[in-house]
């Protein structure tokens, strides 16, 4: 009998799974619903890089809004956690003149007029990664992903101002994503007669299960 070779992907996913736009739904949080924000805002092609500062912003502020604290009551950052006062910050045209062509963008492709947005707004994901990604745009100066240090210090000094350990949150989201990552897994299995029918089909039930 000729060797047969089976053949098993197993897919993984990181996608948000429901047919509602969940970065437009308030107090959503979790992973997929911060990377579907962060991957909007970089697909829109506004902004220049932010050497990942987006997406270790929302795991280092509210545990990529999984923090029981993240949506508490009177408080409307939203995931990225973006106070009344930054979002303020990001309406305020006499301090950033380039906000105005900034503010186009934003509305051609988003359907959003940014000068209207309200601080209750920010608990929508989407809204909130904005609110934050216009902020770190006018602040600018965002260094290099790998430079965490740095990173955590331009945390602190123009985002936060607390006392969070930056560098070993971000350290903590890496190694979670390092295990979540897409992988395509391949099974080979050897049916040959030095194998045997009985072995071949042991095999066949383990893979399954």
């Amino acid at each position: 009998m000729g060797a047969k070779v089976i053949i098993l992907s197993l897919f993984c996913f990181a996608v948000v799974q429901s047919q509602v736009d969940l970065t437009l739904v308030p107090n959503a949080g979790g992973p997929d619903v911060v990377k579907a924000v962060v991957s909007k805002i970089e697909t829109a092609g506004l902004f220049p890089t932010d050497h990942q500062m987006l997406r270790r912003i929302a795991y280092v502020e509210s545990l990529d809004g999984e923090d029981t604290r993240a949506f508490r009551d009177g408080y409307h950052g939203g995931i990225w956690q973006v106070n009344r006062a930054t979002l303020i910050d990001t309406q305020n045209l006499s301090a950033h003149p380039g906000l105005v062509s900034l503010y186009d963008k934003v509305q051609a492709y988003f359907g959003i007029d940014w000068r209207f947005v309200t601080w209750e707004d920010l608990r929508m994901p989407l809204y909130s990664g904005l609110a934050a990604r216009i902020y770190l745009w006018s602040v600018g100066g965002i260094p290099l992903a790998g430079e965490i240090d740095a990173q955590a210090t331009y945390w602190r000094t123009s985002y936060n101002g607390t006392a969070k350990d930056f560098a070993t949150l971000v350290k903590t989201l890496e190694k979670d994503e390092e295990c979540n990552i897409d992988v395509d897994l391949i099974f080979v299995l050897d049916s040959s007669g030095s194998i045997g029918s009985v072995n071949f089909q042991n095999v066949r039930e383990f893979v399954k299960n």
